[in-house]
């Protein structure tokens, strides 16, 4: 039972290197290949930039969004 949990634990890093990496490679592959213009109309502006933009402007608004709601979290939780 202990070299089954232990095989387990063992497998478990490289699912997860192999999970992010597909991941990875999934989001290059649709950059590379939205690479056309589009008209994005922002709140106070409009433009006409490339869609690998919008991609990645959305992705860095993104993260930073789940940083801080975990941070928020984090906080809540240790007051209360």
């Amino acid at each position: 039972m202990a070299d089954e949990q232990q095989a387990k634990r063992e497998r478990t890093p490289w699912l997860q290197f192999t999970a992010i990496g597909l991941v990875a490679l999934y989001a290059i592959l649709f950059i590379v290949l939205n690479t056309h213009r589009a008209k994005v109309s922002f709140v106070f502006a409009s433009a006409k930039i490339s869609v690998i933009w919008v991609i990645l402007l959305s992705l860095a608004v993104g993260f930073v969004l789940g940083v801080l709601v975990t941070r928020l979290h984090r906080r809540r939780k240790r007051r209360g």
